[in-house]
């Protein structure tokens, strides 16, 4: 059983959003990409597990595809990151996911493929219980935003 929460709005609206917001004004919260710039980033574990690093590399890659701007993937504790603010999607396990974490534990405590999708003003937390529901995670929020994968 997976079981994935909504709260966050979906890039569509976001890039709407972006869209309708004057060159000189700061963007608006939440927006991961302003005017075909990216705002926002992707926020991966400092030890990024190899489902963790292709979740990100597929949410960076279709967001490109969908608006043109490419998140930056930046791991957790990253000097190169290290006082960045502004929206995230924050993937996997790692402190800015524990509440997340914690919830999902409590609600699924038997359920190894369960997942959440999650989100606030300025944080999307993709996680998931095994590394796999973790990368289900990523690709439930692509398909929230209208990717889809044909397969033979």
């Amino acid at each position: 059983m997976r079981k994935y929460f909504r709260g966050f709005l979906s890039l569509g609206v976001w890039l709407m959003a972006a869209s309708a917001v004057q060159a000189a004004a700061a963007p608006a919260a939440g927006v991961l990409v302003d005017q075909g710039k990216a705002v926002g980033r992707i926020l991966v574990p400092a030890k990024a597990t190899d489902a963790e690093t292709l979740a990100a590399q597929q949410v960076q890659n279709f967001v490109k595809q969908m608006s043109g701007a490419e998140l930056s993937i930046v791991k957790a504790g990253d000097k190169a990151g290290e006082g960045e603010t502004g929206p995230a999607i924050v993937i996997g396990h790692q402190p800015a996911n524990q509440a997340v974490i914690d919830e999902l534990n409590k609600e699924h405590p038997g359920t190894i493929d369960a997942f959440a999708v999650v989100g606030s003003a300025d944080q999307l937390s993709l996680v998931g219980r095994s590394d796999d529901s973790t990368l289900w995670a990523a690709w439930q929020w692509l398909n929230d935003q209208g990717v889809v994968w044909i397969m033979p």
